[in-house]
Parts: C-alpha cells; sequence; structure tokens
C-alpha cells in the first residue's frame, strides 16, 4: 500500500499518495480498499482523517485509462472498473465511523466526489480550486454518484454545481455549502483533528447508528434505482460522443504541458 498511516492525539490520519495528483486507477482502488481494511483490522473505533501528500487532494479520475478502457469497447472490463469506483466511493460514504475530508488542495471531479463521500470536509484557503465537472465536459455521471452528491449538498445545490461545472476558490465553496469550514495550510490538519476528537469510544457505537441511519434512504435508492440506472453505464462509457468528448479532453491536457 502507498497510501500513509499516521496517529495524533488518537485520531487516524490516512494520507492518500497513489501517485502525484491521486488520480483515481486500478492502483489508488486497491490503496483505497488495502487502507480501509486496515483501518478496521488495526485501527478500531478510532476517527479518521482523509488527506493526502503534496499539495493535491485528488485530482478525480485517471483519465488516460479511462479513454484506454472505454475505447477499447469490452463491455465487461468497462463495468469491472465501473464496479471498483462505485464500491471503493461507497466504502468510504458508509464508513461506520466519523471520517473527516482534510482537502489539503485540489479536489475535482471524482477527487471532490470522494471529499463527498466524507461527513465532514475543511479545506485550504487559498491556492486551490473544486469542482464537479462531468456534465461540462461531456463525461456521464453515474446514478450513484449523483445520489451521493445529493445527500450530501442537497439536491438543487446539487443541480446548480454540477450543470454549470465551474471550478471554485475556498470561499465560494464555503457560501456553497461544500465545505464545513476552511483555514490556512498549517492549521488544516490540527483543525480536523480536534473535530474527530469530539468522538471516541463512549460514544463511536452511537455515532455510527446515527449515521447508518440518516444515510438508509441514500442507500435505499442505490440499491433500488440507482444499480438499475447504472446497468446501461458500459453503453454510456463506450459511447462514440463520451470517447470523442474524453479524446479531446486528452489532447487540451497533452497541449498544457
Amino acid at each position: 500500500m502507498n497510501w500513509l498511516i499516521e496517529e495524533q492525539e488518537g485520531i487516524v490520519i490516512l494520507k492518500m499518495s497513489s501517485n502525484k495528483l491521486n488520480l483515481m486507477n486500478d492502483a489508488f482502488f486497491k490503496d483505497l480498499n488495502y487502507a480501509f481494511d486496515t483501518l478496521d483490522k488495526e485501527y478500531a473505533n478510532k476517527p479518521v482523517v482523509l488527506t493526502s501528500v503534496g499539495n493535491v487532494f485528488s485530482a478525480g479520475l485517471d483519465l488516460n485509462q479511462c479513454y484506454e478502457i472505454f475505447a477499447g469497447g469490452n463491455t465487461d472490463e468497462v463495468l469491472s472498473w465501473f464496479n471498483q469506483f462505485r464500491d471503493s466511493m461507497l466504502r468510504v460514504f458508509n464508513f461506520n465511523r466519523p471520517i473527516v475530508a482534510a482537502l489539503n488542495g485540489h479536489a475535482i471531479a471524482g477527487g471532490l466526489i470522494l471529499a463527498l463521500c466524507c461527513d465532514t470536509r475543511y479545506a485550504v484557503s487559498t491556492n486551490a480550486k473544486f469542482g464537479l465537472n462531468e456534465v461540462t465536459i461531456g463525461f456521464p455521471l453515474p446514478s450513484v454518484f449523483a445520489e451521493i452528491i445529493k445527500y450530501a449538498l442537497g439536491a438543487r445545490r446539487s443541480e446548480e454545481i454540477l450543470f454549470n461545472g465551474m471550478l471554485y476558490n475556498p470561499d465560494d465553496c464555503i457560501k456553497l455549502g461544500i465545505f464545513h469550514d476552511i483555514t490556512d495550510h498549517n492549521n488544516l490538519i490540527d483543525m480536523s483533528v480536534a473535530y474527530a476528537g469530539q468522538f471516541n469510544s463512549d460514544n463511536m457505537y452511537s455515532y455510527s447508528i446515527a449515521k447508518k441511519s440518516l444515510r438508509a434512504e441514500a442507500n435505499h435508492r442505490i440499491e433500488a434505482y440507482c444499480n438499475d440506472i447504472d446497468k446501461d453505464v458500459p453503453r454510456m462509457f463506450t459511447s462514440d460522443k463520451t470517447k470523442s468528448n474524453l479524446k479531446l479532453i486528452l489532447e487540451n491536457l497533452k497541449e498544457r504541458k
């Protein structure tokens, strides 16, 4: 596993470090699941702060890998990739303890969805952009992730953020309710640890019960409706339009380098 696990004042700090931008690919999903297996086995009943090494929280999906898989046209391979993505995000969303996202830098698309899976979100106050730009770049958003976003932000705010596809600065994110607070980089982990420190062995069980109850409706919709809708994911991702849009994005990114 490439991720780092540390403890501070009884709080587990989980630092993502799968690659420089924490792009979500097979290795990232493997690291995430190994890390959460370790949390379950070795750090039971302790709150978690999720952050990253470096100055990027996560730039979202590894689009090079996505294009390679989608262009291949193998629907079984596309479905296997999607299930990794889906199951990894849901594992964080349904983590049965307090989990605080400490966004120490940019979080774009899937990277921000990962943060929205967490219970509480703190972020740096400068030099970072955050947004959900899937719709505006022509990348189909699976229903399961729309449900997670809606749970975290509410339906109308989710539509606003998804449909305009803007990348927001930290102050904007506070106004939109994406983050609970922002602070300078040096104070980010301390703020996150201080919040997580409210929860301990005395109230962890009651926290987990309340969290499960509060997310029960969202999880019911995911199982009852989203899973059926998302059966169409392989066709969506292997469509000529999706592949064309993705190819154009990759070409533009290459030109910027």
